[in-house]
């Protein structure tokens, strides 16, 4: 259920992932009949929203810089990653920060 994970800062990808959580959680609840499924997962995608709203407020400048200081090899498999999954789930502005991230990890 529910975890309090604190991120550093704000990611797209936990944001999207603890969205899908929360879905599942509440789909569990719904077919349960469990409240306290639906209370998770009611409160992980509220806290993802945020989580995704706070990553999105990033500047553009501000996400060059910090992935200009991230090991490469992790930059490029998590850009790898956002783009795949904004691809399959229709979210253009995690597909384009994972685009982002591959285009840094060969600067």
């Amino acid at each position: 259920m529910s975890s309090n994970q604190n991120v550093a800062e704000p990611s797209l990808t936990h944001g999207h992932l603890q969205y899908a959580k929360g879905v599942v959680e509440e789909t569990i609840g719904n077919v349960t009949g469990s409240e306290s499924w639906k209370t998770s997962g009611h409160t992980d995608k509220a806290q993802a929203q945020a989580e995704l709203q706070a990553a999105d407020k990033l500047s553009e400048e501000s996400r060059q810089a910090n992935n200009a200081n991230r090991d490469r090899k992790w930059l490029e498999r998590e850009g790898k990653a956002e783009e795949v999954v904004g691809k399959i789930g229709g979210c253009g502005g995690l597909q384009h920060h994972g685009q982002e991230k591959q285009e840094a990890s060969h600067r």
